[in-house]
């Protein structure tokens, strides 16, 4: 599934989960459940942070891909030049009588003025890279929760690991679950909301994936993978699933606001249970 297509789906389950535990008229209200859809929103799209011109990696770095590769073009010959000129400033090699001397005096500016411009082509593998690092110094340092030293490595390795790899697995999906949840379950009704909606999203993401023919795969058995090849990645059985979906949360949303409690299909279900004893 594209972006779209696995927030539209996100959102529809997110939904769904909102109805089992009492909509928008639930302990904390519509704030509870608007913090449940933000982790939702954000767990339907994480996954794809592993591929550079993804939505989620767009919001790292401000830079499309086409500027980001010029960055990387004009950074590689700047930093060679650079460099040659610094050999030839500080004596290393025999200085051409043709350079200026001005051109020699700059030869740190345009050697600094290259790397600036790779760490610009790279900014969203050393965004992570120092996000990661952050957080696993204050598991170290203040004696986190181990989820924080989970994370760390997890936002560490990104720049490194391919599209639909470890953190599309069920088996990464499984350790965000236990150790999410365990951090929360202590911590604050809104912060316990948002990750119980980020995982909903994370799973949802991957049940998303599955339709498409690139599917998912176990991470200890590389060779088990499961995609069903119903529709393709953005055609139009997916734009479909997209709108039914925000069509259906429209309704729901609808419904839990004029009539607060338990969504109609919950209730029919519940109905039902209980008919033979009745």
């Amino acid at each position: 599934m594209n972006n779209a297509g696995h927030l539209s789906l996100g959102m529809l389950l997110g939904t769904l989960w909102l109805g089992q535990t009492g909509g928008f008229s639930g302990e904390h209200g519509i704030l509870g459940a608007a913090i449940t859809l933000v982790g939702v929103a954000i767990g339907s799209r994480a996954p794809d942070i592993d591929h550079k011109t993804s939505t989620a990696s767009k919001l790292i770095t401000p830079f499309p891909a086409h500027l980001r590769r010029k960055f990387n073009l004009f950074g590689s010959f700047l930093t060679l030049v650079g460099l040659s000129l610094c050999l030839f400033r500080f004596g290393m090699l025999p200085a051409p009588g043709w350079l200026p001397d001005k051109l020699l005096l700059s030869a740190p500016l345009v050697t600094g003025s290259g790397l600036l411009l790779l760490a610009l082509s790279r900014l969203r593998d050393l965004i992570l890279l120092g996000v990661g690092a952050l957080v696993l110094a204050g598991y170290m340092i203040f004696h986190w929760h181990w989820f924080a030293a989970f994370a760390g490595v997890a936002v560490m390795a990104i720049p490194f690991v391919r599209h639909r790899g470890i953190i599309h697995t069920p088996e990464f999906a499984m350790a965000l679950t236990i150790g999410g949840l365990s951090l929360v379950a202590y911590s604050p009704w809104w912060l316990a909301a948002f990750m119980a909606g980020l995982v909903i999203g994370w799973w949802t993401h991957l049940a998303g994936d599955l339709p498409g023919k690139e599917g998912i795969h176990s991470l200890f058995v590389p060779r088990l993978k499961l995609a069903l090849n119903l529709f393709a990645n953005g055609g139009k059985a997916e734009r479909w699933v997209t709108r039914v979906s925000w069509s259906l949360c429209v309704c729901m949303w609808v419904w839990m606001l004029a009539w607060p409690g338990s969504m109609p299909v919950m209730e029919t279900l519940e109905h039902v249970r209980l008919l033979p004893y009745s």
